[in-house]
């Protein structure tokens, strides 16, 4: 008659140590499991970011019935229609984030705060297409940037802060409501020049330098629109 062995009997066969080393191996596994849940999760979450990031670009182009000029390290050009070759608009797609940049000629004439009347249609046809996607949206940012030139009254930060501030009203009249959607009006001043990017030893002498010709100071007089966008606690995913 066969011998016939229950499952104790049939680990123990093994040697000792047996059922801590299945326990182990059934934790692996479902560590790994999540693990690989996460990283499907993440990616379907940059997915839908850089799908709604190229959507506002793409729409944008049509607004002015011109092409999108790729520059590298996810930069976007967007020429503005006339022949002022210096009249564009600037897009950084980050994972989570996106960055659009007025040259404040665009905007604002030099040393006023008041939007100009071809400004005010350029942030509209912008925000157009962003509010059908503020659900995805967690944060609106407006960020004030001039050059070091010293203004006539009051002071750059004062300047740069006056400007994302008439943003900041003109998208009250869009019909953006910073009580549902949080947005914010902020300013640099002189202190983050283009060129600055992330640097941890910048300086006085970096920023003379980085403002020491008008094609410079040019490029450092703007605004820049930042949209954060919502994370997994927000996207719907399938």
């Amino acid at each position: 008659m066969p011998l016939s062995l229950n499952r104790n009997d049939q680990l123990d066969s093994y040697g000792p140590g047996t059922d801590l080393i299945f326990s182990l191996l059934a934790i692996m596994i479902v560590i790994i499991a999540i693990v690989e849940f996460r990283d499907k999760k993440t990616r379907i979450v940059i997915e839908l970011i850089h799908k709604n990031q190229m959507e506002i670009i793409t729409s944008l182009s049509d607004k002015y019935s011109t092409k999108v000029t790729n520059e590298g390290q996810n930069n976007y050009l967007i020429s503005l229609p006339g022949d002022n070759l210096k009249s564009f608009i600037l897009i950084n797609n980050d994972i989570t984030l996106q960055r659009f940049n007025f040259g404040s000629q665009i905007l604002f004439d030099v040393g006023k705060s008041k939007i100009k009347p071809q400004g005010k249609e350029m942030l509209k046809n912008l925000f157009e297409i962003i509010i059908p996607k503020l659900d995805e949206i967690k944060e609106i940012q407006i960020q004030g940037h001039t050059d070091t030139l010293i203004v006539s009254t009051g002071s750059n930060l004062e300047l740069g802060a006056e400007r994302a501030i008439s943003i900041f009203h003109y998208m009250l009249e869009l019909g953006i409501d910073p009580t549902e959607n949080l947005i914010s009006a902020t300013t640099f001043g002189e202190f983050k020049p283009l060129q600055r990017g992330f640097s941890p030893k910048y300086n006085r002498t970096q920023l003379n330098l980085d403002n020491n010709t008008p094609e410079k100071r040019e490029l450092n007089r703007r605004i820049e629109i930042v949209l954060i966008y919502r994370g997994d606690d927000k996207l719907k995913l399938e």
